[in-house]
């Protein structure tokens, strides 16, 4: 470098931390306490490289249940209290309801992700379009549906010893058939590339956090450096694959003879002036989704394993009320609530998003002598919360008979306020007819080689699978999955026979309910 502009660089460094450190700035609220962290950087060489929520509520337990975290310029305030989630952040949704915008999923999603979009009249129009199709009302339309695959499922399970195979594909299958008028009898290599994808992108999106990608991240004007771009030409892969995928999938969606997602959207009101590739990737984001109701049956089934005399209780009341003559049916939900609780339980033994979804705030708020400044990443330690023994006594016990005890037992599984998972109403229904059917059918637990019991290892059955933190997938394991009786065996096999397979017929039933009134 000339050594005038070295001379130029070092003097404006100095004029600028000459300006930061003694220009006298208005008084105002600290923000909440946190660990010190070093100059200019802050905590960014602190950040656990595993299960971050447990050394958030280490630090938690020092700092407070409302904790702040500074990596370089940037923000996050860590959240373990169910108090402050119901009090600040649920009540105060005109200033909770944005996303943290990380370049690299932005990148990836050519900001038309739904799920990722900053608050605002973009994201509001997403929001109405998936209202539409997701609602309580549409949810119970889709019952035709989700009964025939998970009678596929459970006819698959007689002779296939690939239970996560068989739930991958029974997920995806729903989601595709009602998006895009098609179901998937066979997985194809798309659904596992979908699943890779969906990790990497967590992967990517943690790489954002090392090298230069953590100065490209947290110090915006060195996004001008040299040095981002293997992350750029990962991102761009994928953004690719993506909007070719979406595409293909939304087009030939529109030419099948009945309703569908993408007929839905290409002709409500609510699109109006939408761009295609704007409306496929509206619906295409929810495919990485999709994947999420097989993950929670394979944690279902883990806990299963774990705990086998919880297990023997949900079958008993399942027996005692379906009986051993017919499949559990949606009637039955409201008599069968150790379903409910187990999965329930489940998801609080072992959160499938231990640091929720983060948000961000749109306004600066203030809160009891604090203040959280505008853009700040609001992140809720769920799994902290929900090992709280003040709310959840003995909370490392499995213990779904907590959730019939005391049913105003607090969770935020689905999220809260306008953020909250659009999408819950049909994996709710997903999860119930699944695990009626599959633990009525079916007795869960340790696989067993030449006579002898595979043992999982308990410590490494509760990291996640991969390396990456957003989501809490269990690891891959062994079980079986044994046929109960004769009689079940031979209801699952004339039930799957006799059903109804054609989509189009399925799909023909639902009809679309209009909101506008």
């Amino acid at each position: 470098m000339p050594l005038l502009s070295l001379v130029c660089v070092i003097s404006g460094a100095a004029l600028f931390l000459s300006r930061f450190l003694f220009i006298r700035r208005p008084k105002q609220l600290p923000l909440p306490p946190g660990p010190p962290g070093a100059p200019l950087v802050g905590n960014l060489f602190q950040a656990p490289k595993r299960n971050p929520w447990e050394k958030y509520a280490e630090w938690s337990k020092k700092y407070g249940p409302l904790m702040t975290l500074k990596n370089g310029n940037a923000i996050t305030i860590v959240v373990t209290s169910y108090d402050i989630v119901f009090d600040l952040l649920a009540k105060n949704n005109h200033v909770f309801s944005s996303r943290p915008q990380p370049i690299v999923i932005e990148r990836i999603g050519l900001g038309m992700t739904t799920s990722f979009l900053p608050d605002g009249d973009k994201w509001r129009h997403h929001r109405s379009l998936r209202r539409a199709v997701l609602s309580p009302a549409m949810a119970k339309k889709y019952r035709g549906v989700q009964s025939l695959e998970s009678l596929q499922l459970l006819n698959e399970l007689r002779s296939s010893a690939d239970f996560s195979q068989c739930l991958r594909r029974s997920a995806v299958s729903l989601f595709l058939v009602i998006a895009y008028g098609k179901r998937l009898p066979v997985e194809t290599p798309e659904v596992l590339e979908m699943e890779d994808t969906v990790a990497h992108i967590g992967a990517v999106s943690e790489a954002c956090f090392r090298g230069t990608e953590i100065l490209a991240e947290f110090f915006p004007i060195l996004k001008l450096l040299p040095g981002n771009g293997a992350w750029k030409k990962k991102a761009d892969r994928i953004s690719s694959w993506y909007t070719e995928l979406y595409l293909k999938r939304f087009r030939e969606a529109l030419k099948l003879p009945s309703w569908n997602w993408a007929k839905q959207y290409d002709t409500t009101k609510n699109a109006k002036g939408m761009a295609e590739i704007e409306l496929a990737y509206c619906i295409g984001s929810v495919y990485e989704a999709a994947l999420t109701p097989y993950e929670l049956v394979r944690l279902v089934f883990l806990c299963a394993v774990f705990h086998p005399e919880e297990t023997a209780k949900m079958q008993r009341q399942i027996d005692e009320v379906v009986g051993r003559n017919r499949l559990p049916t949606w009637e039955d939900a409201d008599k069968l609530p150790l379903v409910s609780a187990f999965y329930r339980e489940a998801l609080r033994w072992r959160p499938w998003t231990p640091l929720a979804t983060p948000r961000a705030t749109t306004e600066e708020i203030t809160y009891k002598g604090y203040r959280i400044p505008k853009d700040a990443t609001v992140i809720i330690n769920q799994w902290a919360l929900d090992r709280d023994p003040a709310i959840f006594g003995d909370p490392e016990a499995f213990r779904p008979q907590r959730w019939l005890d005391n049913p105003d037992l607090p969770h935020v599984r689905y999220g809260y306020g306008h953020r909250g998972c659009p999408g819950q109403h049909v994996g709710k229904d997903y999860m119930f007819i699944n695990m009626a059917r599959l633990f009525w059918a079916y007795n869960v637990g340790y696989a067993y080689e030449g006579g002898k019991k595979v043992d999982l290892d308990f410590e490494a059955m509760m990291d996640p699978r991969n390396e990456i933190s957003f989501f809490n997938q269990v690891p891959d394991f062994r079980a079986s999955l044994t046929i109960r009786d004769a009689q079940s065996e031979r209801l699952v096999e004339q039930e799957w026979l006799t059903a109804e397979k054609d989509e189009q017929k399925l799909l023909a039933e639902v009809e679309v309910l209009d909101f506008t009134k």
